[in-house]
């Protein structure tokens, strides 16, 4: 990769920007990077794996290698199976996750805590769904009550609090 730089009005500019972008995201991308002698070391860690691997395979006969090819296989398939049960389980709880925020809608309720609600139970979730409906229902129904309400004006020092009930003819001698 040759670098060509030219020289316009005092600032360098890189013809080769492009591949210097893609330079530098490879070298970003790579979270460590290794010494020879580490790159060494784990070439050779992994050759006297297959070596030592090769070797107790030598030493076994035929029907042996085969039963433990099946038993790798049968290690793969289970290994695929509860990968494929994982994505599975996350999907149901998405889907769950969406139909718990459709409800939610329907219901006039936010859909943000959607992810609050849902469980892998589709009866648990409908079971938290209404709960949920009656607390936030509740809980608004109480903050309009208190906004009505209004509060008490504060006392303040220029308000004076009378024992005696005041009348026009006590009004008009305290002026």
């Amino acid at each position: 990769m040759s670098e060509e730089i030219t020289q316009d009005n005092g600032v360098e500019t890189d013809i080769n920007s492009q591949e210097n972008k893609e330079n530098k995201q490879v070298e970003t991308k790579a979270e460590k990077s290794f010494t020879r002698d580490e790159v060494n070391k784990m070439i050779a860690t992994e050759k006297k794996k297959a070596i030592a691997e090769y070797e107790r395979l030598a030493k076994m006969t035929e029907a042996e290698r085969t039963k433990e090819r099946m038993a790798q296989k049968i290690r793969e398939r289970d290994k695929e199976r509860a990968d494929f049960e994982a994505e599975k389980k996350a999907f149901e709880i998405e889907k769950m996750k969406m139909q718990t925020s459709k409800e939610l809608i329907n219901r006039k309720l936010p859909a943000e805590f959607a992810s609050f609600l849902v469980t892998d139970n589709a009866e648990t979730t409908k079971q938290n769904l209404d709960s949920f409906e009656k607390m936030f229902r509740s809980s608004i129904e109480n903050a309009v009550a208190d906004k009505i309400r209004g509060k008490n004006p504060p006392m303040t020092s220029t308000t004076k609090v009378s024992a005696k009930p005041t009348n026009s003819k006590a009004w008009n001698k305290n002026k």
